[in-house]
This record gives C-alpha cells, sequence and structure tokens, in this order.
C-alpha cells in the first residue's frame, strides 16, 4: 500500500496547486460567461432570429476567409443521438458561438 500512497501524495503535491488554479479559473470564466449571457436572448419557436447580424458575422467569415467554429467530436455525437441527420452541414457547427456573436444566448431548436 505505501508506494500507491506514495505515488498519490507526490501526484497531489505536484499537480493539486494547479489543479486548484485551473479550477478558479473555469469558475471564474463561467461566471463571466453568465453574466454576459444575462443581457442576452434566447431564440425559440415564437422570437424572431435577427438575420441581418447573423447575415454580417457570416458575411464576415467569408470575406475573411475564417473557418466557422466546430464542435468536438462528443458534442457532434450527442447531436446525432438527439435526431440531427448525418450529412447536414450544420452538425459539426458551433451554432452557440455564431448566436453569441449576434447577440444571442443560443439557438433553441426542435
Amino acid at each position: 500500500m505505501q508506494p500507491v500512497l506514495a505515488a498519490a501524495l507526490y501526484l497531489m503535491s505536484t499537480l493539486g496547486p494547479h489543479a486548484v488554479d485551473l479550477a478558479d479559473k473555469v469558475r471564474e470564466s463561467d461566471l463571466h460567461s453568465a453574466r454576459r449571457a444575462q443581457g442576452l436572448r434566447r431564440v425559440g419557436p415564437r422570437n424572431r432570429v435577427p438575420v441581418r447580424a447573423l447575415s454580417e458575422i457570416l458575411a464576415e467569415y467569408t470575406r475573411t476567409c475564417t473557418a466557422l467554429p466546430m464542435l468536438e467530436d462528443h458534442y457532434i455525437s450527442k447531436r446525432l443521438a438527439k435526431g440531427w441527420a448525418e450529412d447536414d452541414p450544420l452538425l459539426p457547427v458551433a451554432m452557440g458561438s455564431v448566436a453569441r456573436r449576434a447577440g444571442l444566448s443560443q439557438f433553441c431548436h426542435p
């Protein structure tokens, strides 16, 4: 048992302070995002999508030849599990990032 305890103590003393610092940074980021999102509105079936703002943002991506923000594979898997079509061109796009740039908290869709 002593080698396991020694390894655990070493890892905690080496990585522990960094993990605490990282957790604090994540918490700060979450609070900042929550405060920023309070002023944003959510678009659902009853609200209108700000077409002009979205068109301008997408035109900027086109003009600067910048790729749209993409999702990680595990988020794509979740979308597929929720019924997204595999050939949907928006499947890998991080629509939340685009929505926030347009002043929305997120898109609500069935």
